[in-house]
Protein backbone atom coordinates (compact mmCIF):
# COMPACT_ATOMS: atom_id res chain seq x y z
CA UNK A 1 0.00 0.00 0.00
CA UNK A 2 1.77 3.24 -1.42
CA UNK A 3 -0.03 6.18 -0.67
CA UNK A 4 0.66 9.70 -1.31
CA UNK A 5 0.92 12.27 1.06
CA UNK A 6 -2.30 14.25 1.91
CA UNK A 7 0.00 17.43 2.47
CA UNK A 8 3.42 19.21 1.97
CA UNK A 9 5.58 21.36 3.28
CA UNK A 10 6.48 24.54 0.92
CA UNK A 11 9.23 27.54 1.41
CA UNK A 12 8.66 30.74 0.22
CA UNK A 13 10.94 34.10 0.92
CA UNK A 14 8.91 37.29 1.50
CA UNK A 15 8.89 40.29 3.06
CA UNK A 16 9.12 41.08 6.75
CA UNK A 17 6.52 43.50 6.59
CA UNK A 18 4.31 41.98 4.07
CA UNK A 19 4.01 38.45 5.98
CA UNK A 20 2.72 40.59 9.20
CA UNK A 21 0.16 42.51 7.18
CA UNK A 22 -0.96 39.58 5.56
CA UNK A 23 -0.85 37.49 8.75
CA UNK A 24 -2.94 40.16 10.42
CA UNK A 25 -5.53 40.57 7.99
CA UNK A 26 -6.11 36.84 7.28
CA UNK A 27 -6.12 36.63 11.19
CA UNK A 28 -9.20 38.95 11.12
CA UNK A 29 -11.00 36.62 8.37
CA UNK A 30 -10.64 33.90 10.37
CA UNK A 31 -7.70 32.15 8.79
CA UNK A 32 -3.88 31.71 9.10
CA UNK A 33 -1.30 32.47 6.42
CA UNK A 34 -1.29 28.91 5.22
CA UNK A 35 -4.94 28.44 4.90
CA UNK A 36 -4.92 31.79 2.93
CA UNK A 37 -2.15 30.62 0.41
CA UNK A 38 -4.44 27.29 -0.10
CA UNK A 39 -7.30 29.23 -0.82
CA UNK A 40 -5.37 31.48 -3.21
CA UNK A 41 -3.74 28.33 -5.54
CA UNK A 42 -7.09 26.47 -5.48
CA UNK A 43 -8.47 29.61 -6.99
CA UNK A 44 -6.25 29.54 -9.37
CA UNK A 45 -6.79 26.17 -10.15
CA UNK A 46 -10.21 26.69 -10.78
CA UNK A 47 -10.17 30.16 -12.88
CA UNK A 48 -7.35 28.31 -14.65
CA UNK A 49 -5.56 31.64 -13.51
CA UNK A 50 -4.32 34.63 -11.58
CA UNK A 51 -7.61 34.99 -9.87
CA UNK A 52 -7.59 38.72 -9.94
CA UNK A 53 -6.54 41.29 -13.04
CA UNK A 54 -3.09 41.35 -13.97
CA UNK A 55 -2.07 45.21 -14.94
CA UNK A 56 1.06 47.22 -15.51
CA UNK A 57 1.55 49.95 -12.34
CA UNK A 58 3.21 53.08 -13.71
CA UNK A 59 3.41 54.57 -10.25
CA UNK A 60 6.76 55.09 -8.66
CA UNK A 61 6.09 52.50 -5.38
CA UNK A 62 4.66 49.33 -4.92
CA UNK A 63 1.66 50.49 -2.78
CA UNK A 64 -0.83 47.70 -1.19
CA UNK A 65 -3.09 50.70 0.16
CA UNK A 66 -6.18 51.33 -1.32
CA UNK A 67 -6.09 53.36 -4.32
CA UNK A 68 -6.04 57.03 -3.93
CA UNK A 69 -9.37 58.94 -3.96
CA UNK A 70 -8.88 60.42 -7.50
CA UNK A 71 -8.52 56.97 -9.03
CA UNK A 72 -11.60 55.75 -10.94
CA UNK A 73 -10.20 52.85 -12.73
CA UNK A 74 -10.54 50.71 -9.22
CA UNK A 75 -13.85 51.65 -8.89
CA UNK A 76 -15.31 50.42 -12.00
CA UNK A 77 -13.42 47.04 -11.53
CA UNK A 78 -15.65 46.21 -8.91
Amino acid sequence: MNEKPKSTNISIRMDLDLKRDAETLFANLGMNLSTAFNVFLRQSLRVQGLPFPVKMNFSSSLDTNSPSEGDKSAEREE
